[in-house]
């Protein structure tokens, strides 16, 4: 007797799959997702089957060299000023 619950592919190859909430549509993400570069510097990903929007995240340069703390290291610089201690 033939499994019919098994599942047509194995998906424990995959490495990185997106899975739409609205329909239950799986696919690996280079897979026939819907990309779209919006202006507000934002790339959301949507399903191909129903447009449910799956994955909105910022843009992000590669070539920047920009981290989330870009900002501290400013603050260590001032502070090395003030308290004189090395800081890099």
């Amino acid at each position: 007797m033939a499994d019919t619950d098994a599942p047509a592919e194995d998906t424990a190859e995959r490495k990185a799959v997106l899975h739409c909430p609205g329909c239950r549509y799986d696919d690996p993400v280079d897979g026939a997702w819907v990309v779209a570069d919006p202006t507000d510097g934002r790339t959301d990903i949507e399903c191909p089957e129903c447009g449910t929007l799956v994955v909105s995240q910022p843009l992000f340069d590669a070539g920047s060299r920009r981290t989330p703390f870009g900002g501290v290291r400013s603050l260590l610089q001032l502070v090395h000023a003030l308290v004189g201690h090395d800081v890099r």
